[in-house]
């Protein structure tokens, strides 16, 4: 448990070296917006006799939804 006694050093751009901006004001992208992903629908279920039955099923919804 060593790792809770070990300090941490702070350190400053200039003590890395660096001399041009850093952080935001030297990023080369701009965040323009943030939003939530929308939200999933409710999931299908297959229930099937045996298993060439469930295959079919699930290849006709993937052929539908142009995934195949």
């Amino acid at each position: 448990m060593g790792a809770k006694k070990k300090s941490v050093a702070l350190l400053a751009a200039a003590d890395l070296g660096l001399d041009g901006p850093v952080g935001a004001a030297g990023a080369k992208t701009e965040l323009l917006d943030i939003a939530a992903p929308p939200v999933r629908g409710k999931g299908q279920v297959v229930v099937a006799e045996d298993g060439p039955a469930g295959a079919k099923l699930i290849f006709d919804f993937l052929k539908a939804k142009k995934l195949i």
